[in-house]
């Protein structure tokens, strides 16, 4: 090993130094309940699974003490009618709010405490559902909630306030079945990187939010990587390009949020980069070297990220030993792959015939 790279394995290291903490997931608030403690099971058990996404697939709580009746039935569900409930515990009702427009309602079979859930799957065209909880007094009935909900049809607001808004990530119900209070995790939108599982309990009393769950995530995934990482990722940043002009689809933003979300898993969870990107190694280096003739800077950059990725892997592995005591021996095999992922993640070219 050259002097230079022991050089920049000391800073990395002293990087590491500065920083030494392993997240995981951690409760915030009041934590002693056990909304909050079945909370933290599950989603430590994401956290720790192989798993690229902490939303599927979610077991139910090895403690008993509450079951999940309400949840999402695979990792994809940008099709929509994607939640699995509980028959014994909800009816789905497809229910009209218009011509040619209606959504499905999971409605809770039992009140609780004086109060009833009624979960709102919406069809929103190709972009798939958006799933809403509603919080009822145990006298309204389906025909009421409908009714309710009617002016969604032509575009505008209901006066009825959900508990959850519309949103495309189905939340996590569960039922005490010691107390028979309901409790809700909301995770948050899909865009956005491992972000808090919100708690929301339902009793006789109301509604309470008694706690989170932090997963540990900087506000930018790449803030935690060494030094080197970063400098790649600019690279491959830069030849992704600004995305313009992409319409309602919006390509290159997809796949940044992709990217962002494999790097904080790069960072935090690198047992986890197990969802294949779509092209292959060979498939992603002639597509690069294809560009890259188009002119002279793009040939630059090139250059650039091939330099940068040697780097980033030597600087992976040390942050791997040093943060989660990896072997030298598995901490390199995992940088490579790791890095081999995130270069394949930022690009989608065509595959030949």
């Amino acid at each position: 090993m050259t002097g230079s790279w022991r050089w920049a394995i000391f800073l990395q290291l002293a990087f590491l130094i500065a920083d030494p903490a392993v997240a995981q997931p951690r409760l915030v608030g009041k934590t002693n309940g056990p909304s909050c403690r079945v909370a933290l099971e599950l989603a430590t058990a994401a956290f720790k699974s192989d798993s690229s996404s902490l939303d599927w697939p979610i077991a139910q709580p090895a403690s008993g003490v509450a079951k999940i009746i309400l949840r999402q039935n695979g990792l994809d569900i940008s099709g929509g009618q994607a939640i699995e409930a509980d028959g014994a515990q909800f009816e789905a009702i497809r229910q009209s709010l218009g011509d040619h427009y209606s959504v499905t309602t999971f409605w809770a079979k039992h009140a609780s405490g004086g109060n009833r859930l009624a979960v709102v799957d919406q069809p929103h065209g190709w972009r798939g559902d958006r799933y809403a909880v509603y919080l009822l007094g145990a006298a309204v009935t389906p025909e009421t909630l409908a009714a309710q909900l009617r002016p969604i049809a032509d575009g505008r607001d209901s006066a009825l306030a959900p508990l959850l808004d519309y949103q495309w990530t189905i939340p996590l119900i569960l039922q005490n079945e010691r107390a028979g209070e309901y409790w809700l995790i909301d995770r948050g939108q899909p865009w956005e990187v491992m972000p808090d599982w919100r708690v929301h309990v339902v009793s006789t009393a109301g509604e309470s939010q008694p706690c989170r769950i932090d997963f540990g995530v900087p506000q930018k995934p790449l803030a935690g990587l060494p030094p080197a990482v970063r400098m790649l990722a600019d690279a491959l940043d830069e030849a992704l390009g600004p995305g313009n002009d992409e319409g309602t689809l919006q390509q290159t933003a997809r796949i940044r949020i992709t990217v962002e979300k494999g790097w904080a898993n790069s960072a935090l969870r690198p047992w986890a980069l197990t969802d294949e990107p779509y092209n292959d190694r060979a498939e992603v280096a002639a597509g690069l070297a294809e560009w890259s003739r188009a002119n002279v800077a793009r040939s630059a950059l090139l250059r650039r990220i091939e330099r940068a990725r040697s780097s980033a892997e030597v600087a992976l592995a040390a942050y791997y030993s040093a943060r989660f005591k990896y072997s030298t021996a598995s901490a390199r095999r995992l940088s490579r792959q790791a890095i081999d992922h995130m270069v394949r993640t930022h690009f989608v070219f065509s595959k030949s015939s």
